[in-house]
């Protein structure tokens, strides 16, 4: 029987979020013939790569392990991980996403029974430690929706295609550090193909507990928007010159995020909603930095 989806899974030394996404994957309650998981490692140094390894010993016959480590690109391992693909339909799922058992059912189903060529998923935001970093993560998840209608774009962490899609408008580009699926989505786009968002299959991303790692984070993705300023800059320049907008670097209003808190259910005190506000201020900085930083290296050597 052929394959109907292919499950792309790019990685670098995160062993614990890969675990946590293969295992369910390998428990869906779909035809294990019809589907395949494929692991892309982005060239890990720690021991991610055996833990990929042991699940490709597993489930020879539904995990491929492929290795990308002459690019140090997400973005690159994906496109690995494309090139090792068979199904007609394509999906992408970051190491630490997980899934409900009905997912690749409920993927199939859509594609079969609406027009649609690139599709983007409810990403539900969990919270596995009640740190006041979580908490801010959960505020500021994902809206698929609103990116997908308003932004022509959804987040690679979950993210189904026609394989037909790359056929036309290629891979992703794997100069970049960030934003590749935002450039990735605008193509698609540009190209009429059909996006939509389906809101009843939902996956599960985890928050960031640690302020260093939306630190990280955001100077990945302010490096992205450099990138995509250099590379771009009929298309993108803008991306680069916002991080120079003054607001951007001011206090936020306390009571939209006591409101906000209080309807999405999350308890704290009176002292976190009067943190709230200024929590994005180093986030921002440091990725404005890091983004200056970045296009300072681009103009020196191009690349």
């Amino acid at each position: 029987m052929s394959i109907t989806i292919s499950i792309i899974i790019p990685v670098y030394n995160n062993p614990q979020g890969l675990k946590d996404t293969i295992s369910s994957l390998v428990i869906q309650n779909y035809p294990f013939d019809k589907y395949e998981v494929i692991i892309a490692d982005n060239g890990s140094i720690d021991n991610t790569k055996d833990i990929a390894k042991e699940y490709a010993g597993e489930y020879p016959q539904l995990v491929k392990y492929v290795v990308e480590d002459k690019i140090q690109s997400s973005y690159a391992a994906r496109n690995k991980g494309i090139k090792a693909a068979k199904g007609n339909l394509i999906c992408f799922l970051d190491a630490n996403v997980t899934v409900e058992t009905d997912f690749l059912s409920k993927a199939i189903l859509w594609f079969q029974r609406n027009k649609v060529d690139y599709l983007g998923c409810n990403v539900k935001m969990k919270m596995i430690y009640k740190t006041l970093t979580s908490k801010y993560n959960y505020l500021f998840g994902f809206d698929i929706q609103t990116a997908i209608k308003d932004h022509k774009y959804t987040p690679t962490c979950c993210l189904i295609i026609r394989q037909t899609v790359i056929e036309k408008v290629g891979n992703f580009d794997s100069r970049l550090e960030g934003g590749g699926d935002f450039e990735f989505g605008e193509r698609v786009s540009e190209a009429d193909f059909c996006m939509d968002y389906a809101k009843d299959i939902i996956v599960y991303h985890p928050t960031r507990w640690k302020y260093l790692s939306l630190i990280n984070k955001s100077k990945r993705v302010c490096r992205g928007n450099a990138e995509l300023a250099y590379y771009y800059p009929n298309k993108y320049k803008y991306l680069f010159s916002r991080h120079f907008i003054i607001k951007n670097f001011l206090p936020r209003n306390p009571i939209k995020f006591y409101r906000v808190l209080n309807d999405k259910g999350i308890q704290v005190s009176m002292l976190t909603t009067l943190l709230f506000p200024f929590y994005h201020i180093p986030i921002q900085l440091a990725g404005t930095i890091a983004a200056i930083k970045r296009a300072k290296v681009l103009r020196e050597t191009g690349k």
